[in-house]
């Protein structure tokens, strides 16, 4: 797996994007670097986690798999948001499509990609 890390700065929470792998991987992964028990799937192209005080995480099986990306992004997104006590509504609906547009950007835009070992 690849990671990089990204700050929601507007939201005060950081995250981690990864990348490749595996579920198993990622359960891995979770647990070993923020003691996360994340129940995964058998098989899936993607994952998030969103806990308060915590990173949050995102994983997606391959970056060229951009419907999962934005999948996961989303979730995050709501998970991020909802931690800070956004409700997502009409009026709300602005926060929550610009900061998942901000994960998308900032995991496609990444030059540095750090190799993890899960």
């Amino acid at each position: 797996m690849k990671s990089i890390d990204v700050n929601l700065a507007v939201w005060k929470w950081e995250g981690i994007v990864l990348a490749g792998g595996t579920s198993a991987d990622f359960k891995a992964f979770a647990k070993r670097h923020i003691d996360a028990d994340i129940e995964t799937g058998a098989h899936a192209a993607g994952h998030a986690y969103v806990e308060y005080g915590k990173p949050w995480l995102l994983w997606v099986e391959s970056l060229s798999d951009l419907p999962s990306l934005a999948h996961e992004a989303l979730h995050v997104a709501a998970g991020v948001l909802e931690g800070r006590g956004c409700e997502y509504n009409k009026g709300s609906e602005e926060a929550f499509t610009y900061t998942m547009e901000h994960i998308i950007r900032a995991t496609l835009a990444a030059k540095k990609w750090q190799k993890v070992v899960a």
